[in-house]
């Protein structure tokens, strides 16, 4: 059975991770809004890129609202002093 600095070890390792990933994925997602906006001056239809850049939001926000349900989760283990 892990001890409990193991899970607060882990829980900030899989905060790493998923900052990564976040600040990726907001990465992604400004290039989408940047080659949108060139597509759209030479009138091409952006339709799809709008579906894309929804659904990498979309991951982004279920990131996010993970990494703080972790965080609220060590807050509280840690003010328990455990």
């Amino acid at each position: 059975m892990a001890n409990v600095q193991e899970i607060i070890d882990a829980v900030n390792n899989e905060k790493t991770v998923i900052d990564g990933v976040t600040t990726l994925l907001d990465g992604i997602h400004q290039q989408l809004a940047d080659v949108k906006a060139q597509l759209a001056q030479a009138g091409v239809d952006t339709s799809k890129l709008d579906e894309i850049a929804a659904g990498i939001k979309a991951n982004t926000d279920a990131l996010s609202a993970a990494v703080a349900r972790d965080t609220d989760a060590h807050d509280e283990i840690h003010a328990a002093g455990m």
